[in-house]
């Protein structure tokens, strides 16, 4: 179809992570296009299919827990510097919620020499996760093959229908879910194309699948990479000039590494040292995970891999592992618990 010239087979994806027979939910589709050019994709599904059967998603700012005390307290007609002062005892995180707070001694203290702060903090745990404003999600759109009225409330945002569901709801009610995301780096390479046709009198071709220029692995590692999509923050480029890629699986792996939690647990410096062959031999979980692990040196760096092992150690059919792989990217506990036994018993009977 010339979607992409990329070759998911050469670089080891598996097709079960789209699709397979245990999926009950259609497959996500996400594709990224010229920012200036985002809304021409839009308009033409609208046209090809209905502008009743398109919509854009909702999204929904939920209060958290700071500001669920600011919100509350504001309605007490509490002092904004005391409200200040307690929301800041608040621990740090994104996932803090108040119950977590109320194991933090400083809040706990405040909660309890006070009686109106103990008021505001119980009203605010009541509103904690609600909804409190909406916009429009930056990338998805939904499609149906019935006007989208009759599955979900539809609202007028800047002129544009959005359903009033977010992404998950409209999964839940069989809405098909594209994530049209609008890149700006699309449209810099855009315009670099146009530039040299406009002044050379032609289009370079952009190398479509060898990756293997090494005046560009090059620049990588000297960390000349201002304005290079996720290779351009300074953190990406001191650990460039120590990785010195010089294929495109060292680009991939160190994307894949760069999150915090490999960061400040170590991780990616002994990658880095592992790449350079320091700090001696690489050392398998176990000797048939080799092939899998090799290409990482010994690290688990992508969910494939996790797939795999469950495969090859426990028997699981590639529809099973993807189940796996999904309640350990979502953090589904239950559902971990009841994989760690069939994955024990799948590999007791393997031996």
């Amino acid at each position: 179809m010339d979607i992409t010239t990329l070759d998911p087979m050469k670089h080891g994806l598996l097709f079960e992570r789209f699709l397979n027979p245990e999926r009950t939910e259609l497959p996500d589709v996400d594709t990224d296009f010229c920012v200036e050019r985002r809304e021409e994709v839009i308009n033409y599904c609208r046209r090809k299919y209905g502008h009743d059967k398109v919509a854009q998603i909702m999204t929904f700012g939920r209060l958290k827990a700071r500001a669920a005390l600011r919100d509350v307290g504001r309605v007490m007609d509490i002092p904004l510097a005391k409200v200040d002062k307690i929301a800041k005892t608040v621990p740090e995180g994104p996932k803090v919620s108040l119950k977590d707070a109320l194991e933090a001694p400083d809040f706990k203290k405040l909660v309890e020499e006070d009686s109106e702060t103990r008021e505001m903090v119980e009203l605010a745990l009541k509103v904690e996760g609600m909804a409190r404003n909406a916009g429009v999600h930056a990338a998805g759109v939904v499609m149906s093959s019935q006007p989208i009225y009759e599955l979900v409330p539809l609202s007028l945002m800047s002129g544009e229908a959005v359903a009033q569901f977010d992404m998950n709801d409209c999964a839940d009610v069989g809405l098909v879910k594209m994530d049209f995301l609008g890149l700006r780096n699309l449209t810099v390479i855009e315009n670099a194309l146009q530039m040299i046709e406009k002044t050379r009198g032609f289009r370079p071709e952009l190398e479509p699948e060898g990756f293997t220029d090494e005046k560009t692995y090059q620049l990588l590692c000297d960390a000349d990479t201002n304005g290079v999509f996720q290779l351009e923050s300074d953190g990406m480029k001191r650990y460039l000039k120590q990785l010195q890629p010089d294929k495109f699986s060292d680009i991939v792996a160190f994307l894949a590494l760069y999150r915090p939690g490999p960061l400040q647990g170590g991780v990616v410096d002994e990658y880095i040292r592992r790449r350079h062959g320091k700090g001696g031999p690489v050392v398998y979980p176990h000797e048939k995970l080799q092939g899998i692990l090799e290409e990482t040196y010994g690290f688990f760096l992508y969910q494939e891999q996790v797939m795999l092992t469950a495969n090859i150690l426990a028997g699981y059919t590639m529809a099973m592992a993807d189940g796996l792989r999904k309640a350990m990217g979502k953090k589904k506990m239950d559902v971990m618990a009841k994989h760690r036994q069939i994955f024990t018993d799948g590999a007791v009977e393997r031996g």
